[in-house]
């Protein structure tokens, strides 16, 4: 589209000329609104951050451009280790504010890190370690070589994940005694060791307390997950999406918010309750009104 624009301009009719820059000034300015967030994941980002959360921001008047560096079960110790080797390990996921995704296979995380002017890039750990704290040895490492590939304008966030549904076989569940609650308040401890020893980290992500939330107004024995650790496609996907935009951008959502149309008005509410009320209790659990429908 630019190249075409640049073509227009050097045209010798002034009108054309006009018409053209008119339109380049639009576009600069629309991707100067956009606001670019990149997550360093695994497939918990996967289920966070590339399904609902475009769709949210725009119902909400924010466009946003969102990437995920993804490797199934990616660890911190492999995205630094990745990082200081240049290693080209990652699948990269990238959803433009028109909701164009496209995926490119075998990228180095360097390059991503200079491919755009992020405003936001968040962090996590591999879910089987989220809740323990000895697995985080080189989180401050990773934040400094990060920085100093992308200056000072992102803002550094913790995605703090989900605990394991009790039905789960992952084999990971076992260090917390197959205990999801165990789990959960693993993480949460976790997760405060990470932002006192880490001020460099601005912004809390609790996509794993508002999971809980949510399973406290599940009816059935549906606990949020699609094997009990991955979340359900539907509902599950939606309550981190709703965390991420709200602490993100801590806005009121309104009337005209994004619900797929998988899940029920009602059940959106109370996704959205409880993504709410994480992001503003992100330590322990706020119990919810049960809800059928899912």
């Amino acid at each position: 589209m630019l190249n075409i624009i640049f073509k227009t301009i050097n045209s010798r009719s002034p009108k054309i000329i006009l018409l053209a820059l008119c339109l380049l000034a639009s576009i600069i300015s629309a991707r100067a609104d956009t606001i670019r967030i990149l997550a360093i994941g695994n497939s918990f980002s996967e289920d966070a951050v590339e399904q609902n959360l475009r769709e949210i921001c725009a119902s909400q008047g924010i466009g946003v451009e969102i990437g995920n560096l993804f490797i199934p079960a990616c660890t911190l110790d492999i995205h630094y280790d990745n990082l200081v080797k240049n290693n080209h390990a990652y699948s990269y996921r990238r959803i433009t504010s028109e909701g164009k995704k496209t995926v490119q296979e075998n990228v180095s995380l360097e390059s991503v890190l200079k491919s755009e002017e992020w405003d936001y890039i968040s962090f996590q750990q591999g879910s089987k370690d989220s809740g323990i704290f000895s697995t985080f040895t080189v989180l401050g490492d990773l934040l400094r070589r990060v920085r100093i590939i992308v200056g000072h304008r992102p803002v550094f966030c913790w995605h703090s994940t989900w605990a394991y549904a009790p039905s789960s076989t992952h084999a990971g569940f076992e260090a917390y005694g197959r205990n999801e609650l165990q789990m959960y308040h693993d993480i949460i401890s976790t997760t405060r060791k990470v932002l006192r020893k880490f001020p460099q980290i601005k912004i809390l992500i609790p996509s794993g307390t508002a999971v809980q939330n949510a399973r406290t107004a599940i009816v059935a024995g549906r606990d949020l997950t699609r094997d009990g650790y991955h979340l359900e496609l539907t509902v599950g996907r939606y309550v981190a999406a709703c965390t991420w935009y709200e602490a993100l951008f801590h806005g009121q959502f309104n009337e005209n918010v994004f619900c797929p149309k998988t899940v029920t008005p009602q059940v959106g509410a109370l996704a959205r309750e409880a993504a709410i009320e994480a992001v503003r209790n992100p330590f322990s659990i706020t119990p919810l009104p049960v809800a059928g429908g899912f």
